[in-house]
């Protein structure tokens, strides 16, 4: 598979790998800032997940649409603001207090990344899609960006017509969303996020998760809960294991295979691989 020199690089070094959400915030660094990742990577994080948003006037900013009451204090969303309303926004910090920061343009993130040892995943990729993949051309780093979206035909297609091949993980619910993608032989799929609400679903059985593995693909859980019924890995989560005890959680997640965890806690999960020989 073409373009995954870095990834590859380290697989061989970390049995498991840290995705960070959003970077790692809290105090006054914000998350999904250029600070947010800095801090991911100083924390131990490999991979760096970062949301993208269009303005009114279809520029690209790093920002999580839908969080504007919380992080901007506006009502309206990123994609009703100009340009120029945004930039002189401030973001406001875990104090409920705005910081000296502003949103970063994509331009900017990408610009500090290209310059980190690290991979960046780039979300609401299948809410964007072909502007950003012809924005993102712009960069040349094919070895770092990693594409993130569902597993169906509009995506995938789109994704296997465009002339840069990135690596892509496509986000999987069932076999189907799986078989699906395999399906698509010009794509350049590296590995899969699984989505499951009961362990005992087809997709997370141990023998099908080796197989996947055994291909060469890497597996990423998402191990965040966003809220009251809003955990994308059967409850067995972050809270889990910073609450209760982290083998339940990240290490239970572990043992069925999954080598790619997606944390809001990146130096707490860093901590309890480095205490179990993992990392």
């Amino acid at each position: 598979m073409k373009n995954r020199e870095l990834l590859d690089t380290k697989l061989e070094k970390n049995k498991v790998l840290i995705a960070a959400h959003q970077g790692f915030g809290g105090g006054n660094i914000v998350l999904n800032t250029p600070n947010a990742m800095i801090n991911a990577i100083n924390c131990g994080a490999e991979i760096v997940e970062l949301d993208v948003s269009r303005s009114k006037d279809g520029d690209f900013f790093i920002f999580h649409q839908d969080l504007e009451p919380r992080h901007l204090m506006v009502p309206e969303k990123m994609d009703e603001m100009s340009t120029k309303k945004i930039e002189e926004l401030y973001l406001w910090n875990n104090a409920c207090t705005p910081s000296v920061f502003h949103v970063s343009r994509l331009t900017e993130m990408m610009n500090l990344l290209k310059t980190k040892d690290v991979l960046i995943n780039i979300d609401k990729f299948d809410l964007i899609g072909k502007e950003l993949l012809g924005k993102l051309d712009e960069y040349d780093m094919e070895d770092q960006i990693l594409l993130k979206g569902r597993s169906e035909k509009p995506l995938l297609d789109m994704v296997e017509n465009h002339n840069r091949n990135y690596m892509f993980m496509p986000v999987v619910f069932n076999k189907d969303d799986v078989e699906l993608a395999l399906s698509y032989k010009d794509i350049n799929i590296v590995g899969f996020e699984i989505i499951f609400s009961d362990v005992k679903q087809i997709h997370v059985q141990k023998d099908f998760l080796n197989e996947l593995r055994d291909r060469g693909f890497f597996l990423w859980v998402n191990a965040i809960t966003l809220g009251k019924n809003f955990c994308l890995s059967a409850d067995i989560d972050d809270d889990l294991s910073m609450l209760d005890d982290p083998d339940k959680g990240w290490g239970r997640l572990i043992d069925m295979g999954f080598n790619v965890i997606q944390t809001d806690w990146t130096p707490m999960l860093k901590n309890y691989l480095v205490k179990k020989g993992i990392s």
